[in-house]
């Protein structure tokens, strides 16, 4: 009876295994490649390639970049994505990019459009070369100081404020011109 029972728990796993398998594989579906290179700035220093990371969806899918500025990210489903590149010093162009067979080398990229503007800016994916990830600008993580001048001294508020003081200070008659006038306002009181 028990053999009977480990035969008929073999079969039924079997058979959930030979169902289940097949539509694993079939809903893992193909799996694409993205490839490109990101341009290099000269002033780039030797770190810069360390640093540098090229991401699909923030970080779902990754790719590591090789000295020249190329990459590839493989293994890569059938979807939408925004591809960005992360580095601390350098801003890059995010890349819309849809991957499925139905495309041009398996890949469409557009520049993404983060403001709903509804702009579509092609980018070519060149099959063999990839994209081309342009860097825009260097990251400004601190503002320029500003350099000293007299201004700054002089139109500070609470030196102007001062400033009037003094002003009206030097404008009012002393004590001595006040006793004369008091006087004076007696003297034609009295009269």
């Amino acid at each position: 009876m028990a053999v009977m029972r480990t035969a008929l728990l073999a079969a039924l796993v079997a058979v959930v295994v030979g169902a289940v398998l097949p539509h694993a594989e079939a809903a893992k579906g193909k799996r694409y490649s993205v490839q490109g290179r990101i341009h290099i700035p000269p002033e780039a220093t030797k770190e810069y390639i360390a640093q540098t990371r090229v991401v699909l969806d923030g970080g779902v899918v990754q790719g590591l970049v090789k000295e020249d500025g190329s990459f590839v990210i493989n293994d890569v489903p059938s979807a939408s994505y925004t591809l960005e590149v992360f580095n601390p010093k350098y801003h890059y162009m995010p890349i819309r990019v849809d991957v499925d067979r139905q495309f041009s080398n398996n890949v469409r990229a557009f520049q993404a459009d983060f403001l709903g503007m509804d702009r579509v800016v092609p980018v070519p994916y060149v099959a063999g070369h990839g994209l081309e990830v342009p860097y825009i600008a260097q990251h400004k993580y601190f503002e320029e100081r500003k350099a000293w001048s007299i201004k700054d001294i002089l139109y500070n508020p609470s030196l102007l404020i001062v400033f009037v003081m003094l002003g009206l200070m030097y404008l009012m008659p002393s004590k001595e011109q006040l006793e004369e006038m008091k006087k004076e306002l007696e003297e034609q009181k009295q009269e």
